[in-house]
């Protein structure tokens, strides 16, 4: 972040916002620093990550890599029937979503009342993201995200009259990972797309009546 913060502050003496969100954007991770005296890792917000990615052992590195699939954060529940493999037990999950904590390779977003929720930032899940496409590893993990969020809204739809509220809240909140799913399965898999929507369609007449 105060990588990010210099790159950014360097360039307000001789550009605007708008200017640097239509000419940056894009490029944001592999922008230099005009720092001449910046040691080599810091000189890109890329090789500050690539660095720190380097640096984890072996199983915190595919499980960074592995969260790159959620999309607007994610619980540890998920992150367990998501991400846990035969060589990364569920039991161990917690413990390698800790280190990661630690090392500020996840945020941690807390609201009274609600379970713990993380996130990946954007430069980091695209990051993560690159390399878990590039390792081939991208499609098994996208598939156990749509198998784990189909199940769930399944579960919802079922119970949607005995306990509409809780169910509504957590596919509210769970949106972006839900639309995430749909998406991918739109074109990968039309049976779970077709299970998904279906599912869904309760929660989406009931809030697009509250919204009217």
């Amino acid at each position: 972040m105060p990588l990010a913060i210099e790159l950014v502050a360097s360039r307000t003496r001789h550009m605007d916002t708008m200017t640097m969100l239509d000419r940056l954007s894009k490029r944001f991770d592999r922008l230099p620093s005009l720092d001449p005296g910046i040691i080599e890792r810091h000189k890109t917000i890329e090789g500050a990550i690539d660095w720190s990615y380097n640096l984890l052992p072996e199983d915190e590195k595919a499980l960074f890599r592995r969260l790159s699939v959620f999309s607007g954060g994610f619980d540890l529940l998920a992150v367990e029937e998501v991400c846990a493999t035969e060589s990364m037990k569920e039991e161990r999950i917690h413990d390698l979503m800790s280190q990661l904590v630690e090392k500020s390779m996840i945020q941690t977003v807390y609201q009274p009342g609600q379970h713990m929720r993380y996130k990946l930032l954007e430069t980091l899940q695209r990051f993560a993201a690159n390399l878990h496409e590039e390792k081939g590893e991208a499609d098994e993990t996208q598939i156990r995200h749509l198998k784990y969020f189909t199940r769930v809204a399944g579960i919802a739809y079922e119970e949607q009259y005995e306990v509409q509220s809780k169910w509504a809240d957590w596919l509210e909140t769970e949106g972006d990972n839900l639309l995430s799913a749909l998406n991918w399965a739109e074109s990968n898999s039309p049976e779970y797309f077709a299970e998904l929507a279906s599912s869904l369609s309760w929660f989406w007449r009931l809030r697009s009546d509250l919204l009217m």
